[in-house]
């Protein structure tokens, strides 16, 4: 299969898992946040000196953010989901193209480096944060990009300058992405891994250049941050204050939190446990690649996010890429074993037990889809999902059932299942899910507020502190106010929000002859959360 078909194949891949249905769930916290950051570029130019809620916002590197802003721009709508989100689907549809140049300069064979990059599109993290618009994603692409560049300098005859400044390219961006996070947990641990179990005597002879690249790297990458320094001395020292204090004593969790980590491989975790933990997956995944280096590789990631207190499951990202790269060389090597008519039976074992898993799943699918949703699963994109259901589960059985036939067809089939599996959820069921997740009927949006063009002019207060998915929602920075040392009386004309009727939240506010007239009452989300509500009020003459 020559490259442009191979490529093709995964940017069909992408598509499905990436791009489909990008638009049905609302922004959680971390999007609304970086919606508004981008926002607030457009209406108020800050670009450069960003900002949140019309307040300072330095921890982030606003790579990310430009592009957003510039989608939003592009598109003539700032609101459209699919728009605000295609830059992190593009950026993630780029980690996969950049870990099948890797994976090509790690194993020669023209097919390793298609598995691999199936593997990684298909993997449940990467899925996940590509179809919200998270920096994560952002700053770990880039750095399989630097890695990429940097490998195949290396592999290469000669200095190679122009690859390594080109790898020193990519590392700056991913810095200018999200700080040094990718750095610290995937550059770091793949460069121990490559140092201790790879080719030392290539980065010996090319040390120049490889500094060189880290020299760019550095100056691309910490520019803003340079700018910052001299622009918001002081704010910038209060955000590394905060950002160091949050790290330590915000979303702590324990050492061992992140043990789990092979779930987030989603349909691969029972390959990815089998290479890590089964000897004779172990010599599949030796023929197929350097074994200690990938194994190094994650493990020292696992280990350097695990003793930083601050921990959430979307930091894993960085680990995705090399435990693709685990599962595709022991998915190679059982490919190899059974080409060359050398499978073992526990080969079959490894093959046949993944592929009952896959089986189950295809079973399993639209049986769920109808108990979270009842008849709507009818519809016709449901319709459509099920037929696609009973198709994959037909071809993952007689997959598993013609693996001891000693053909190479089979055990391929069973692998391939496993990516039509995630394409199916991704194109057919999500609607489901969103039916699921989004019951409540009457729920009052709270953008309606920014229908109101009349209020556009008008400041927005709160006595209280919003969640900034109601930030985002209402259209425009509200100013949270002190009420001892803020005078309505004063301000004129605003429109109030509270978490409580205007009325109780300012009882014992003077108000003199100023009038209170209600907007509208809102809800937090489309979920069903209690009676969390959004009261919007004028206050004014």
């Amino acid at each position: 299969m020559n490259t442009r078909t191979q490529i093709g194949i995964l940017l069909a891949l992408c598509l499905c898992t990436f791009f489909v249905n990008l638009g049905l769930f609302e922004p959680d916290l971390m999007e609304s946040r970086n919606f508004i950051t981008a926002r607030e570029m457009v209406t108020e130019g800050h670009w450069l000196n960003t900002t949140m809620n019309g307040e300072p916002r330095l921890e982030k590197q606003p790579l990310p953010t430009w592009l957003t802003a510039w989608a939003a721009i592009a598109g003539g709508d700032m609101y459209n989901l699919v728009l605000m989100r295609l830059p992190s689907a593009i950026i993630a549809m780029l980690m996969v193209l950049f870990f099948f140049g890797l994976c090509r300069e790690l194993n020669r064979d023209e097919n390793f480096a298609l598995t691999g990059a199936l593997v990684l599109g298909s993997s449940l993290l990467v899925v996940q944060m590509a179809r919200v618009n998270s920096w994560d994603i952002y700053t770990h692409a880039f750095m399989v990009g630097a890695l990429w560049l940097a490998v195949r300098a290396w592999n290469r005859p000669g200095m190679n300058w122009a690859l390594f400044m080109a790898s020193g390219v990519m590392m700056g961006l991913s810095l200018f992405s999200k700080g040094p996070v990718a750095l610290y947990a995937m550059w770091i641990p793949f460069m121990v891994g490559w140092l201790w179990f790879g080719d030392r005597s290539a980065v010996k002879k090319k040390l120049w250049p490889f500094i060189l690249s880290i020299i760019i790297a550095v100056c691309v990458g910490f520019a803003w941050n340079f700018y910052i320094y001299i622009e918001a001395h002081g704010e910038l020292a209060q955000v590394v204050n905060k950002e160091a204090t949050s790290w330590a004593n915000r979303h702590v969790r324990p050492f061992y939190f992140y043990l789990h980590f092979a779930l987030y491989s989603g349909v691969w975790v029972l390959l990815l446990l089998a290479a890590m933990v089964v000897p004779a997956a172990h010599r599949r995944v030796r023929e197929s690649g350097n074994y200690g280096m990938v194994l190094a590789w994650l493990l020292v990631s696992i280990f350097l996010l695990s003793v930083i207190p601050e921990k959430k499951e979307r930091y894993l990202l960085p680990t995705a890429v090399p435990m693709a790269l685990m599962v595709a060389m022991l998915v190679h090597g059982i490919f190899k074993a059974y080409a060359e008519g050398k499978h073992k039976q526990s080969d079959v074992m490894i093959a046949g037990t993944h592929g009952l898993l896959m089986l189950t799943a295809w079973v399993a699918l639209p049986l769920a889809a109808w108990w979270l949703t009842g008849e709507k699963v009818f519809g016709a994109l449901g319709i459509m999902g099920i037929l696609v259901s009973i198709k994959g589960i037909l071809f993952t059985l007689r997959a598993v059932l013609n693996l001891r036939s000693g053909r190479e067809e089979p055990v391929r089939k069973v692998f391939l299942s496993s990516v039509m599996l995630v394409a199916t959820v991704t194109v057919f069921f999500l609607p489901s899910l969103r039916d699921a997740v989004y019951r409540n009927t009457e729920f009052e949006d709270p953008a309606v507020i920014r229908q109101y063009t009349q209020l556009d002019e008008i400041p927005f207060v709160s006595t209280q502190p919003l969640n900034m998915k109601l930030i985002w929602q209402v259209g425009k920075p509200v100013r949270v106010v002190d009420p001892k040392t803020f005078s309505f009386e004063n301000a004129g004309e605003v429109i109030y929000f509270s978490h409580t009727p205007p009325t109780e939240a300012l009882h014992y506010v003077p108000m003199g002859d100023l009038k209170i007239s209600e907007i509208g009452v809102f809800d937090y989300t489309q979920e069903k959360r209690g009676d969390y509500k959004l009261y919007v009020a004028r206050i004014g003459k």
